[in-house]
């Protein structure tokens, strides 16, 4: 008797364990957001909005923000003179903005060794000089995770290691209602054209036999001015020349988040007239092409397809005239522009069902005090702000995931059951962690 209850037992016991194994894995299913199922609550939202903005680091504008991995309590950085030696003061910042470039007098000689805040001298107002920015240099100023030539390679002498409080920007403001991203790289080394490639396709383009004077040589390691636009190995990592027919760059099928969205019948538009989007250099979007006309508006198109119900359902935005990019734009007036365009977006039907990300192209040459990861050879670069915004996000919340720019492929293909481009986005952290979803 004693030895059947025994067995009875243990057969429920197992039966018990039995389930909840079963159990656990459903849920794990339910929770992986792989291919093929949709996270949780993810398909509450129908649209989604990513404001692209320009060339700043993440302490470049937020490295003062409360809970964040700041430059709070940073009260010396090493960077490394075109000697090799240390500074002991900060140099000259310089404006080149004007030829031959000139010393900037308003932002003082001899400051020392650390990040310095901008506004003293030079007003959110008022525009500075640029900063060096392509790929090979902003390599070389990372140096292996050491980020300590970003003066020495920026053509700019201390303006770097400058930065702006983002309290006092409006787009501080959403941050600290929503969701900023502190680990938030853009997915590739140097400026706007091989970033805007991995926003829209997790890789860059090749150029089968690019002509010499394009292409990388070894020998150029260490020069400060990098004028190639072609790796050594046949990829496009700098601005290009104009595709075909009009330029030497052959069009090519570059597979593009487009693609993807275009087979599922999903809506989308670039808002923006941008000279280096990369869809230019592929023949389905190139100019002339039906599928050119189709989704290029202008940014303030925006406002009107928010009124008239033609809102996409993904938008990227890139402000034409305002874009932050230093140099041409002050952070105040590019910034007053976007949040124009979210109070049209929160006052709008759409508000309820958007989520909205704001990020930067890369980060213009800006110092940042967290080595990027190591992927692989194209990147990924520099930390840049990333905002969550709207009634999916959390609120309040600083995400210190690792995310890339990819991240919102990634996000793009779960929300809509798409296939990964590359190995890049298929890999990359989702943004969900920055959500409530129930």
């Amino acid at each position: 008797m004693f030895e059947k209850l025994i067995g009875r037992f243990a057969a429920i016991v197992f039966c018990l364990c039995l389930a909840q194994i079963f159990s656990l894995a459903a849920f794990a299913t339910k929770s992986s957001g792989a291919r093929g199922e949709v996270p949780q609550g993810l398909n509450k939202i129908k649209h989604v909005i990513v404001f692209y903005m320009e060339n700043w680091s993440f302490d470049g504008l937020y490295g003062l923000f409360e809970g964040a991995d700041g430059i709070a309590g940073i009260n010396h950085v090493d960077q490394l003179s075109k000697k090799g030696k240390p500074y002991k003061q900060w140099p000259h910042a310089l404006n080149n903005m004007v030829k031959p470039p000139v010393v900037d007098a308003r932002i003082p000689l001899g400051l020392p060794p650390k990040p310095y805040d901008l506004l003293p001298y030079i007003g959110l107002n008022e525009k500075t000089g640029d900063m060096m920015h392509r790929f090979y240099n902003q390599k070389e100023q990372i140096n292996g995770g050491k980020m300590d030539k970003f003066i020495a390679l920026s053509l700019a002498g201390s303006l770097p290691m400058s930065y702006y409080d983002a309290h006092k920007l409006p787009l501080g403001k959403w941050a600290s209602e929503y969701t900023l991203c502190d680990h938030f790289f853009h997915a590739a080394f140097g400026g706007s054209w091989l970033n805007n490639c991995y926003l829209l396709s997790a890789a860059p383009l090749r150029w089968e036999n690019a002509p010499e004077q394009y292409v990388h040589k070894p020998w150029e390691y260490g020069r400060i001015e990098h004028k190639h636009v072609v790796s050594e190995d046949g990829f496009i990592v700098n601005n290009p020349p104009p595709p075909a027919p009009i330029g030497p760059v052959p069009l090519t099928n570059h597979a593009t988040i487009c693609d993807r969205l275009d087979a599922k019948g999903i809506t989308w538009a670039w808002y923006g007239d941008y000279t280096v989007l990369c869809l230019d250099y592929t023949k389905k979007y190139a100019e002339g092409t039906k599928a050119h006309k189709s989704i290029r508006k202008d940014d303030a198109e925006l406002l009107s397809d928010l009124k008239q119900g033609k809102l996409p359902q993904v938008s990227f935005i890139h402000q034409v005239d305002f874009d932050e990019h230093p140099g041409l734009y002050a952070p105040l007036p590019c910034e007053a522009v976007t949040e124009k365009y979210l109070q049209a977006i929160k006052a709008s039907k759409y508000w309820q069902d958007s989520l909205i990300i704001i990020t930067y192209d890369e980060n213009g040459g800006r110092w940042d005090h967290v080595p990027p990861p190591k992927r692989d050879f194209f990147g990924p670069g520099t930390r840049v702000p990333t905002l969550i915004l709207g009634p999916f996000a959390k609120k309040h919340f600083v995400d210190h995931t690792e995310y890339d720019s990819t991240s919102i492929l990634k996000f793009i293909e779960s929300r809509w059951n798409l296939k990964p481009l590359t190995e890049v986005d298929a890999k990359a952290n989702n943004i969900t962690n920055a959500l409530t979803l129930q």
